[in-house]
This record gives C-alpha cells, structure tokens and sequence, in this order.
C-alpha cells in the first residue's frame, strides 16, 4: 500500500514532457514562372490536428492570408492560385503558423518581360510597317495561349480612326506584325503616333513618325515615350520638304530653361 501511495505522489510531482510541432516548408520551384501557380510541399512533424493558417506578404507589400483546414498523414501540397495579371512579380515571403510552431518560405517568380519596337522611327505613305514583339513567357498551344492586343494611337491618345486593333495569342516568344502607313493617312493626319501592346498587365509604348511627302510640315518624334535618369533621347526629325542645310531645334525643360542648338540637316528623313 505505501509503495502504490508513493507512485501515485511521484506521478504529480515528475514534471510532464511536451514536445512541440516542426513545420517544414520546400517550394516545388527555385523560381516559379511569371504564369505558374505556387506550390509549397508542406510537413508537420508532430502534427496533432487542426488547421494551419499561412499569411503571403507579395512584392508590392500587400498580403493575402488563408488556412489550411487539415493534414493528412502530416503532409499536403499547398497551392496558391495566382497568375501573370497580379504583376507580382519577384520576391514573395509566406508565413505558416500551427500552434506555436511558425516558418517562412521564401519564394521567387520570374517577371513578365515585354518587348516591342517598329523597325523605323518614321514612316511615309507608301511604308509598311513592322512592330516586332517578344516575351519571355508564352503558351505553345494556342487554344490555351493568352491574347496580345494592339492598338495605335494618335500623340493625344486618341485610337486612329478605322485603324482596327489586333488581337493575337501569343504561342511564340517573337512575333511580328505588319500594317499600312498608306491605311493610316487615308482617315488620319501625319503626325506623332503611338504603338501601343498590351500583354497580360504588360503595357509598352512604342512612339513612331507618319509624314506626308507632300506636307510643309516637320515632323518630330522620339525613341521613346518615358526616360529614365541617365538615358540618352533620340529625337526623329522628319522634314519632307528640305530647303536649307541647317535648323534650330529648341528643348524647354519642365522648369522652362529653354535650350537651342544648330542642326544640320543631312537628309530630308533624319
């Protein structure tokens, strides 16, 4: 009797041993893809029941958060729905926590990277004209591939009248368009235009010259239509009719310091 008494007492006054969860956390990929869905291979050693919660900080500072209701065998395949359209692109960091226990998982996706240019800065009526556009991300099939769209522009943003746009999917990384200088002129003045492509949430704006042989006018135009410090600006000068050897080309800075340098005027298509 005082041997079951003393273990009895000795059951109350043994400290109990708890041993905690381990959350383990492996991306399916080093980098996930600009389109990919993210997967995170997750285990818990020690898993008792009960959700899991996880809180995604993306590359622009916003989070989403969710919960995973339960486990089975103490493993599961979590899978974040996302695609190229959020723009987020880069360094994303995602937080699991189960009781007490919490990881982060650094994950990496591959930006989107959208290229176009026309093969000239200038064109006249009887041009055809090329933009030339490439990625880095498209869909082989077709019937699952996502639509580039293309529309021109005049220098006020408004579309160039029965112009129409193009819509194409992009089952290639290059692909090339072609359309008439001769189609533009016939409803829209010469002037300053703008190619405009769009890909997923990729815009790109690619700035380009009509002129008229005929017209008095010069023409002016620039390689593109946003700079960074630093950048050098090709400025497309367009003169169809050429009378003198040399012009004046005046540049007014945001502050209004204006700046004029002498120009020679090489040919009528500079």
């Amino acid at each position: 009797m005082k041997i079951l008494f003393f273990l009895i007492f000795f059951s109350f006054i043994v400290p109990q041993i708890a041993y905690g969860s381990e959350i383990s956390a492996v991306p399916e990929k080093a980098i996930f893809g600009p389109n990919d869905w993210l997967k995170i291979f997750l285990n818990i050693d020690g898993y008792s029941g009960g959700e899991i919660s996880w809180n995604a900080t993306q590359p622009d500072g916003s989070t989403i958060s969710g919960s995973i209701a339960s486990l089975q065998a103490s493993k599961t395949t979590h899978t974040i729905i996302r695609n190229a359209f959020d723009n987020q692109f880069g360094h994303w960091q995602i937080q699991y926590q189960y009781n007490d226990a919490k990881k982060l998982v650094d994950v990496e996706i591959e930006p989107l990277i959208v290229s176009a240019a026309t093969d000239k800065l200038s064109y006249g009526p009887n041009d055809i004209a090329t933009v030339q556009f490439s990625t880095n991300y498209y869909e082989s099939n077709s019937a699952k591939a996502e639509s580039l769209f293309i529309k021109i522009l005049d220098d006020k943003g408004i579309p160039a009248k029965l112009v129409e746009d193009v819509e194409i999917k992009v089952a290639q990384p290059n692909i090339a368009l072609r359309f008439s200088i001769h189609d533009i002129l016939k409803y829209n003045p010469p002037g300053n235009y703008h190619t405009i492509v769009n890909y997923y949430n990729v815009k790109v704006d690619v700035p380009f010259v009509v002129y008229d042989i005929n017209s008095k006018t010069i023409f002016l135009g620039s390689d593109k239509n946003l700079y960074d410090p630093g950048d050098s600006v090709e400025i497309n000068i367009v003169i169809p009719d050429l009378s003198a050897s040399s012009g004046v080309l005046t540049i007014t800075s945001p502050s209004g310091k204006v700046s004029t340098k002498t120009i020679s005027a090489v040919s009528s298509l500079n």
